[in-house]
């Protein structure tokens, strides 16, 4: 009987740390989420492949200026080999976000 006792405390305890845990996970993953905004901001502070990894993550979410961005990468080959058709995606993709600069780039490239 002691031996259920102990049983059953030590399934409550570890009902509440299971729980705990994945509350923590849950709530770490989305807390350590990094914004496009901030994505962009290392990007714009990084050389090399990492702006790359880093400009691609925030233009993937949606961020304009790094759409923008990339565009001119591909276009000119900084870093990448020249890649017209995925400059374009990318000046697309800012345009039709407003981006004024990457619907002039498309206007007088096409």
């Amino acid at each position: 009987m002691l031996h259920l006792l102990y049983f059953t405390q030590l399934m409550s305890i570890m009902k509440k740390r299971v729980c705990f845990i994945g509350l923590f996970l849950l709530l770490g993953i989305t807390a350590c989420s990094p914004t496009p905004q901030a994505l962009y901001q290392k990007g714009c502070e990084a050389n090399g492949t990492e702006r790359i990894h880093y400009l691609t993550l925030a233009a993937e979410q949606g961020h304009a200026e790094a759409q923008y961005e990339l565009g001119l990468i591909y276009e000119f080959g900084h870093g990448v080999e020249k890649d017209i058709p995925q400059a374009v995606k990318w000046y697309q993709k800012a345009a039709e976000q407003g981006h004024a600069k990457a619907y002039e780039t498309l206007n007088i490239t096409l």
